[in-house]
């Protein structure tokens, strides 16, 4: 999209930097070694949670492109859940043994409920403190600026606050903005595209500390140089 909203070409130039290096950290994230703590099965599990989280932001993307804004909140809020899951996951060796085990195929049934966002949250929870994951932590737990932001999206994805949805649907005309032969989004629209944006680039640099201090915590550090040189000799930096 192209902003027209005060400051339009840096949002745009700042869209596309963001894009781009969230492009070549996912390419970074699927060069990632076996980790000697997490077995074959628990790391491609890791990696699927890894791989959805980055496939939410693609989708998001495209359908911002495509004005589908409704769409898209979803997809950012997905991509809040997975990274919560990824975390836990990499954090809690008790939680991921649960989730690696569970054979429940059946989704009348409500075990899985165990893997749900209360039980992530109160996971991230008890590790806030920790000297590596802590300040990542305290990103997404309850009462964070990511937690408030989930709370948004929700009540856009589930239609349950008018105020919000007619916020970013309605034209300042009065007309009903359906994302079709319109050329530019309302102001309010774009506004809340502009923050999830920002709020993206904070999501996935956070992701980028976590990855590199889990590898360089468990990996040797000649595979890890090896990593880099298959990844063009350097982690992504946003420039």
């Amino acid at each position: 999209m192209l902003f027209s909203i005060p400051n339009a070409k840096f949002y745009n130039e700042f869209i596309c930097k963001v894009s781009a290096y969230t492009e070549n950290i996912y390419q970074y994230s699927l060069n990632l070694q076996h980790i000697p703590n997490f077995d074959k099965t628990e790391m491609a599990e890791i990696l699927l949670i890894n791989t959805m989280m980055f496939e939410n932001f693609y989708a998001f993307e495209t359908l911002v492109d495509k004005k589908l804004i409704n769409s898209a909140c979803s997809c950012f809020r997905n991509q809040i859940e997975n990274f919560r899951l990824l975390l836990a996951l990499i954090q809690n060796s008790e939680f991921r043994k649960q989730y690696t085990n569970n054979q429940n195929i059946e989704f009348r049934t409500v075990y899985d409920s165990a893997f749900m966002q209360g039980k992530v949250l109160n996971l991230l929870s008890k590790n806030s403190k920790d000297p590596i994951w802590g300040n990542i932590n305290k990103n997404y737990i309850k009462n964070s600026t990511f937690s408030e932001l989930h709370s948004e999206l929700s009540k856009i994805v589930h239609g349950i606050n008018k105020n919000i949805l007619f916020a970013i649907n309605l034209e300042e005309n009065n007309r009903i903005f359906l994302g079709v032969g319109v050329s530019e989004m309302n102001v309010g629209c774009q506004l809340e595209i502009k923050k999830l944006y920002e709020s993206e680039l904070i999501l996935t640099i956070d992701y980028m500390i976590g990855i590199t201090s889990l590898v360089e915590k468990y990996v040797d550090k000649t595979i890890l140089t090896e990593q880099k040189k298959r990844c063009k000799g350097t982690i992504p930096n946003f420039v």
